[in-house]
């Protein structure tokens, strides 16, 4: 089963919670609906996980099943945790599309994991299988708006103005090289008066994975 499913379940049976109580503290319409998520038959979107981790008292890192539930008696999560930056669009992580400026979706993000201005926040869907496996088809990252990074960060870097890409950027004397991970890909180097083709974008904070 699902880990995310499991902990659910797992976690809303040790707080004595039924699946009733847990419907209504989580906007769905009745206990069925509660039971096929616990069974895995039902996909929960990542919108929702936020309101599961506030009715049963833990964080959305552990129902994911991303860090074990020591302490989870001793970590209150509440709506001011959180907040809802944009999804814009997505990026490519293969062979290249528009990075598209809308606004149609919004994710939650862990507030302690943010510095600095919330504002300067965003995530772009992944796209392609080029930075496999660390980054994956529909993989959310999280990305800080900011014109330069060190080489050898992740980054999401923008190419002629209209194709954006999520890469490891690499500095040398006079050229930039946008990296993959998965090794069917080629390095894409830019020299001399090439450089002036690439734009950084942001710096690749945290990646945000569906399972």
């Amino acid at each position: 089963m699902n880990a995310l499913y499991q902990n659910i379940r797992n976690r809303r049976i040790a707080l004595g919670i039924s699946q009733d109580e847990l419907a209504k503290k989580t906007g769905y319409t009745s206990r069925s609906s509660i039971a096929k998520i616990e069974a895995g038959l039902t996909d929960i979107p990542q919108s929702k996980i936020m309101a599961f981790a506030k009715a049963l008292h833990t964080t959305p890192a552990y129902l994911m099943g991303w860090e074990d539930g020591g302490n989870l008696d001793t970590i209150p999560v509440s709506d001011s945790d959180f907040a809802m930056i944009p999804v814009v669009g997505d990026v490519s992580a293969g062979l290249g599309c528009m990075a598209q400026q809308t606004f149609d979706e919004y994710s939650a993000v862990y507030l302690p994991d943010i510095t600095g201005n919330l504002a300067d926040y965003f995530y772009l869907k992944i796209k392609g299988d080029s930075m496999a496996p660390v980054f994956v088809e529909d993989d959310l990252a999280l990305i800080r708006k900011q014109t330069s990074v060190d080489s050898g960060n992740y980054a999401v870097a923008l190419i002629d103005g209209i194709e954006g890409v999520l890469k490891k950027v690499v500095y040398g004397p006079t050229w930039v090289e946008l990296q993959s991970i998965n090794p069917m890909y080629a390095v894409r180097r830019f020299e001399d008066t090439d450089l002036q083709r690439v734009k950084i974008v942001g710096l690749v904070k945290q990646v945000k994975r569906n399972f």
